[in-house]
């Protein structure tokens, strides 16, 4: 069977840890902003995908003059999101069902803009073997957890990961998956997913380039990191 990529860019996030006026998928490194450094990444590598942008509805004028020179190359759709993550990759799906044609989805947060061809060949790779799979990459910090008494516990390492996006599925089980009702400990889509068919995801290697931009500092960073790439 001919795999068909579709991609959910989740962009729906208001930005409050970055104190800054504009969402983060927004704010600008060197002369583009998040979103369109996001974008680009992926359209550089798989050009035929199907993608779908979900953002607050509040913001979805801008992201439409920013992504409308990208739609020569690719098709873009940009649909409003939900009150949650859960909710906005929810109504993602759901489009992708109705619009596109894909059989295999990836679904990444946009404010992880920098996405190398080897994170996404990877993912790629996991679905000929796997109906569900997501990138980790190792802790390197020490790890203390805090007890109810309010003391910190060692615990070795070694016993955790940092689970990144973009995170990918065979579409019908992951949209099947995201029929249930919203649950708080939904953290990802890989939490959906394991919760309804009572299972584990597979993992692979993640890539320390596909960082989470939070603070003020990851633009910085990310600046650095897109000079050398």
């Amino acid at each position: 069977m001919e795999t068909r990529i579709g991609v959910v860019l989740v962009a729906g996030g208001s930005g409050k840890r970055m104190g800054a006026p504009l969402p983060k998928q927004f704010l600008k490194i060197e002369s583009k902003s998040v979103l369109e450094h996001c974008i680009w990444h992926w359209i550089h590598i798989l050009p035929q995908a199907e993608y779908v942008v979900v953002m607050h509805t509040d913001f979805i004028a801008e992201a439409e003059n920013i992504l409308e020179p990208y739609r020569e190359k690719c098709s873009i759709h940009i649909i409003a999101g939900g009150a949650e993550r859960f909710h906005s990759v929810q109504i993602g799906l759901q489009y992708m069902q109705h619009s596109c044609t894909c059989n295999r989805v990836a679904i990444h947060d946009v404010v992880r803009p920098i996405v190398r061809e080897q994170a996404i060949l990877a993912g790629l790779h996991s679905l000929e073997q796997h109906a569900a799979s997501v990138p980790v990459i190792d802790m390197v910090d020490s790890m203390r957890v805090l007890d109810n008494s309010g003391h910190y516990i060692h615990t070795p390492r070694n016993a955790y990961v940092r689970v990144q996006t973009p995170q990918w599925f065979h579409f019908n089980a992951i949209l099947e998956a995201y029929q249930q009702a919203y649950n708080p400990q939904f953290t990802d889509c890989a939490s959906v997913y394991e919760q309804y068919f009572g299972t584990t995801v597979h993992t692979f290697q993640g890539d320390e380039y596909t960082f989470k931009i939070t603070q003020p500092l990851d633009l910085a960073l990310a600046e650095i990191l897109l000079k050398n790439l």
